[in-house]
């Protein structure tokens, strides 16, 4: 399904983001992931590195406009509603020109509504009325590390599976990978699914 593109500026124009705003922030989160130590609890490398990455996103955007949504899988939308951006860790097909990629951990409802919604704008879009709302478009970028290179791309799903993982891409589009100093050192790399709010009201005392 999916078409693997080069840097199209026009496509990444359209989304309203910049390729030195997404390479700015995966550079972030390595640093922050690297900056974990084994005294760490196992899971904060990768979180530090999600969070940092989403962060650094968020910096570039919203001065433009964009909002920070906090809860589900925490996106970063455009002015007008109609584009997301959020952040995966991926496993080794990763920004490489041969393969799927696939997001390394099950992921949770918002990442399944985000890919319902995308198909719905695809395969309905010509459909809608103008009073419909069109459904926000998800991209996700993705991100795998290993020794001494980090990999990324800014692709948009298109289907999950049993698992919760995403595992096909309605566009891929892939930049130069980031080489990082070798290491041995073996960190936690899963990023932290969704964020759960109780949004329930307290009930009167």
């Amino acid at each position: 399904m999916e078409q693997i593109l080069p840097l199209l500026p026009t496509t990444l124009e359209r989304i309203g983001v910049t390729q030195q705003i997404l390479r700015n922030a995966v550079e972030r989160g390595e640093i922050a992931r690297r900056g974990c130590t084994e005294l760490d609890p196992p899971t904060r490398a990768g979180y530090s590195a999600w969070a940092e990455t989403t962060r650094a996103i968020r910096e570039g955007l919203v001065g433009k406009g964009w909002q920070a949504i906090q809860g589900g899988s925490c996106p970063t939308v455009s002015p007008d509603g109609k584009v997301a951006i959020i952040v995966q860790t991926g496993d080794e097909a990763t920004g490489m020109q041969r393969g799927t990629p696939r997001s390394k951990n099950p992921k949770g409802p918002a990442v399944e509504l985000a890919v319902a919604n995308n198909n719905q704008r695809l395969l309905w879009g010509d459909v809608l009325t103008p009073k419909d709302p069109p459904p926000v478009e998800t991209w996700v970028l993705l991100v795998s590390r290993d020794r001494d290179q980090v990999r990324f791309e800014l692709s948009l799903p298109w289907r999950v599976d049993a698992d919760g993982r995403i595992v096909d891409w309605k566009q891929r589009i892939l930049f130069a990978p980031i080489n990082t100093e070798p290491t041995n050192e073996v960190l936690p790399v899963e990023d932290t699914g969704e964020i759960e709010i109780d949004v329930r009201k307290k009930q009167q005392a």
